[in-house]
């Protein structure tokens, strides 16, 4: 995928607000295009994902983006309250490296789909 259906797909995406999946090898410009995406865009927040980020380090680190501050004592009310701001603060959250996320058999499934596919999907739909 190259720079411009990266930030094709991006610009697509915030229009319908659906969820864009970009994904390709390492080294072509996927998280360079995604940032200037979010550099012109008005309603697009970026968050990095990592490997050690827990579930409460996610929810607080996409509030920072959104200029929100979600501090609440479980993870489930600052989920809701995250939730709630955005419903009515609605933005484009792109999460870079979100595999990081996963549990190591989500991972997997997921290699197995990229290798698997001869051109893997640039965008699902709500």
């Amino acid at each position: 995928m190259d720079a411009t259906a990266v930030m094709g797909l991006c610009h697509a995406t915030e229009d319908v607000r659906g969820i864009g999946v970009v994904m390709g090898n390492a080294g072509i410009g996927k998280t360079y295009t995604i940032r200037r995406f979010v550099e012109c865009s008005q309603k697009a927040v970026y968050v990095k994902a990592d490997g050690l980020m827990s579930s409460r380090n996610l929810i607080r680190r996409i509030g920072e983006a959104c200029n929100y501050d979600v501090t609440h004592s479980s993870v489930r009310d600052m989920k809701n309250a995250l939730i709630g701001y955005l419903r009515a603060n609605p933005c484009t959250l792109v999460i870079n490296e979100v595999v990081k996320l996963l549990q190591a058999n989500s991972i997997k499934k997921t290699r197995f789909c990229e290798t698997s596919m001869k051109k893997p999907p640039s965008m699902v739909a709500p």
